[in-house]
């Protein structure tokens, strides 16, 4: 199965947050890739791809469990799959989620 991208499609104006840690436990997704954080009200959409990370990492996942589950799942080397979690982490950061 080819893997696409994760999209990050923001709705609302969203402010830089450095923090350099990033939480996705309180964030509520569905199956359609809505995206709510109830802290900050802030909402964005995300493709299949980076649902499933969300919700790896809801479930306690951490980062090289969601890398590998990547790998697994899509049949990334570990190069690839590295940049595209990282490359999202960077994404949600980006829309405030710290």
């Amino acid at each position: 199965m080819k893997m696409t991208p994760p999209i990050m499609q923001d709705f609302a104006p969203c402010p830089q947050v450095p923090d350099p840690c990033c939480s996705t436990q309180n964030l509520v997704v569905n199956d359609n890739g809505f995206v709510f954080d109830p802290q900050s009200g802030q909402t964005f959409s995300a493709n299949q791809t980076g649902v499933e990370m969300i919700r790896w990492m809801n479930e306690g996942a951490t980062p090289d469990t969601v890398i590998m589950r990547l790998q697994d799942q899509y049949g990334l080397d570990q190069f690839t799959a590295t940049r595209d979690f990282e490359s999202f982490i960077s994404s949600l950061r980006t829309n405030g989620i710290n």
